[in-house]
C-alpha cells in the first residue's frame, strides 16, 4: 500500500474515532484477523459496534474470512469502501453475500467519498439486498434519512 493511501486511512481512522468519541462511545483498533478474539466482548458490552475500513480487494478476502463463522446480527457494523482498484461494485452489486449478512444483520455501507449509508441485509444466503438508509457525513453525524 502505498504511504499517500495509508495517510488516508490513518485520517479516517482518526476522523472515526474522534466523531465516535465525541458521542461517548469508546473505541479501539483491532485487525479483522482478530475478530473471532474480540467476541469475549460481546458478553460483557450492551451492544458492540465495529467500523472496518476496505482498502483493497485482499481486505474483503480478510474479510470473508472471519465473518463466515462469527455472529454478524450480534453487533453493528459500518464498512467503508475507500478503493476503486477492481471492476467489481461490491457497493451497489455485491457478487454474493460476501459479509455472510443475514435477515437481521446491522450493517452500514458507506462507498468512497459519498456520504450516503446502504443497509445491506440477506433473506438468501446467497444474495444482498441494498436499501439507501441516510446521508452521513463524519463532522454533521446523521443529515437526512433517506
Amino acid at each position: 500500500m502505498s504511504t499517500p493511501k495509508k495517510m488516508k486511512m490513518t485520517t479516517m481512522i482518526f476522523k472515526l474515532r474522534h466523531s465516535i468519541s465525541r458521542e461517548g462511545i469508546a473505541s479501539t483498533n483491532l485487525y479483522i484477523l482478530q475478530l473471532q478474539e474480540s467476541s469475549y466482548c460481546i458478553e460483557q458490552i450492551v451492544r458492540l459496534y465495529y467500523i472496518s475500513l476496505i482498502s483493497n480487494y485482499n481486505t474483503i478476502n480478510d474479510f470473508f474470512l472471519p465473518t463466515s463463522t462469527f455472529d454478524m446480527f450480534s453487533t453493528v457494523w459500518l464498512v467503508i469502501f475507500i478503493y476503486k482498484e477492481n471492476s467489481t461494485d461490491y457497493c451497489h452489486n455485491p457478487p454474493g453475500n460476501i459479509f455472510h449478512s443475514r435477515f437481521n444483520s446491522e450493517i452500514m455501507i458507506r462507498y468512497g467519498t459519498k456520504n450516503i449509508l446502504r443497509e445491506w441485509y440477506s433473506v438468501n444466503t446467497n444474495q444482498i439486498e441494498i436499501s439507501d438508509a441516510t446521508t452521513w457525513s463524519l463532522e454533521k453525524g446523521i443529515i437526512k434519512m433517506v
